[in-house]
């Protein structure tokens, strides 16, 4: 995948897992959509257990 960085420049990554943190009003709408778009392009979401269980 591609990534944007903070002084707008593309980075190519192999992407495993996101680590999300958040502690203000906005921080689960974030999640959500952030959630939505991965599901949206086939992301299979999963839970460490799952992931942890192969």
């Amino acid at each position: 995948g591609v990534v944007e960085s903070a002084e707008g420049k593309e980075i190519h990554l192999k992407v495993h897992s996101i680590c999300m943190h958040g502690d203000n009003p906005a921080a689960v709408e974030m999640a959500r959509s952030i959630r939505k778009t991965l599901e949206e392009n086939g992301v299979m979401i999963a839970t460490m257990r799952e992931v942890l269980k192969g």
